[in-house]
């Protein structure tokens, strides 16, 4: 079960239902950290900076890859699920999302207050500090227009940080 297990990468996007990935050197990272592993890595940090095992394989990854490429990343695709894969966390949601929802609250969904709303995300606020200040959402608008401004309705976003 993917709750119960360790799952991450950091390579480039190949998602060709998302035009703005076509062609370009988009980075894509897929982290899975079960809620009881950052617990317990967070209970066992004590005294030390704060860091944050997320953080840390974003940085990483985002070295690494950027160095095979050989020059700098077009953008940083992220895409935010409420799945049963996230059952331990809340509403089922991934933190991205979760943060979304709350950046949200009292605002009317539109494309521009989703593209605020999420630098106030843990991936959104990383993007940012790499220097990519602007977000597009490039899920098909049905996904948020149809929810009548019940924020907490929204299943899925696909967003990308560009400079």
């Amino acid at each position: 079960m993917k709750s119960e297990r360790f799952e991450c990468f950091v390579t480039l996007a190949d998602k060709p239902k998302v035009a703005e990935t076509v062609g370009k050197n988009i980075l894509y990272a897929d982290l899975y950290v079960p809620k009881a592993l950052n617990d317990t890595f967070q209970a066992n940090k004590t005294g030390l900076t704060d860091i944050s095992l997320g953080k840390t394989m974003y940085d990483d990854g985002f070295a690494v890859l950027k160095k095979d490429l050989g020059k700098e990343f077009d953008g940083i695709y992220a895409e935010w699920l409420k799945s049963s894969a996230y059952k331990d966390f809340p509403n089922s949601e991934s933190v991205n999302l979760y943060d979304l929802k709350a950046a949200m609250k009292g605002k009317k969904i539109t494309k521009e207050n989703l593209e605020e709303a999420a630098f106030k995300t843990f991936t959104g606020s990383w993007a940012k500090s790499k220097g990519f200040t602007k977000a597009v959402v490039v899920s098909d608008p049905k996904v948020y227009e149809n929810i009548d401004d019940n924020i907490n309705l929204l299943k899925q976003l696909e967003v990308i940080f560009i400079k």
